[in-house]
């Protein structure tokens, strides 16, 4: 029969990525390699992807680990895929712990790096800490996005803070970027938790 592609294989791969099988994506990649096809970071990414996706941050970490012993370099797009699974799990200190571990690899962190350990933070409600990766960001010389900045306003808020998430959000158009439905709802929501009816309404006047 005909012998599928590294391409096409590859395909089947993103596929079952993003239908959330890791299970079936794993199976293909090991297909791949008792085959002693020609995997790349693509194929693995793909699996990393598949994990992450399922919320396996665990899991994703073996596969960037399997990856090296492959002798590979994960990229920057296959550490953020682990930093962010571990971001959406709540588990902050692993996520910081990816990061380093990243930087250590010699492998430059990109904005979705940073907003991801920021976000991994504005989860928990840990202001400071969110403020902090946010700075390391600005240090690092790259421009925040509304990403960025909705996660600390979200920090903020997650800690009924009403008068810091505002400051940040000032600050959001200080540098030029426009609130957007995201801002506007946090704080609407941040309110209407600490039942402040009116300053609710005040924010949602100016959406």
């Amino acid at each position: 029969g005909v012998v599928p592609s590294t391409a096409s294989r590859l395909e089947v791969i993103s596929a079952w990525a993003q239908q959330h099988d890791s299970e079936e994506a794993e199976q293909w990649l090991e297909r791949m390699e008792q085959h002693e096809l020609d995997l790349g970071l693509k194929e693995y990414t793909s699996v990393i992807h598949a994990h992450a996706m399922k919320g396996d941050a665990p899991s994703a970490l073996r596969w960037l680990q399997k990856m090296r012993e492959a002798t590979l370099h994960p990229d920057t797009a296959a550490h953020n895929v682990v930093i962010n699974a571990w971001a959406k799990s709540g588990d902050a200190q692993r996520a910081c712990e990816s990061f380093e571990e990243m930087v250590k690899s010699k492998v430059v962190p990109n904005l979705i790096s940073y907003t991801s350990v920021i976000s991994a933070f504005a989860q928990k409600g840990d202001a400071p800490q969110a403020v902090h990766w946010f700075e390391q960001l600005c240090r690092a010389g790259i421009q925040p996005n509304n990403v960025a900045y909705n996660a600390v306003i979200n920090s903020y808020a997650k800690r009924r803070d009403i008068a810091g998430a505002a400051d940040w959000l000032q600050g959001m158009e200080d540098n030029k970027l426009n609130p957007d439905k995201l801002t506007y709802n946090t704080l609407i929501d941040c309110c209407a938790k600490f039942g402040d009816a009116d300053e609710a309404s005040r924010w949602l006047n100016k959406m």
